[in-house]
């Protein structure tokens, strides 16, 4: 799990004239839930906000909140 946030990171950082991750609308969301899942709450909660505010989706849908909580249940080892 960690190796997929790394590459996020490393991804985020490098310049490209096409197919940046901003092109992709899954981003913030699958980013945010795999800090959750590191058990980065708040830094998980940072991208999963901008996802919703970007798409204008309830933060509080309930295949959002099921997701947070599955990420959630792995960040605490269940």
């Amino acid at each position: 799990m960690k190796e997929v946030a790394d590459w996020f990171n490393e991804r985020s950082k490098m310049t490209f004239r096409r197919f940046s991750l901003d092109n992709y609308v899954q981003t913030e969301l699958a980013w945010g839930l795999v800090l959750i899942a590191l058990g980065k709450h708040d830094q998980g909660q940072q991208r999963l906000a901008a996802f919703c505010e970007n798409f204008a989706i309830a933060p509080d849908a309930a295949i959002l909140l099921q997701a947070r909580k599955q990420a959630a249940s792995i960040a605490n080892g269940a």
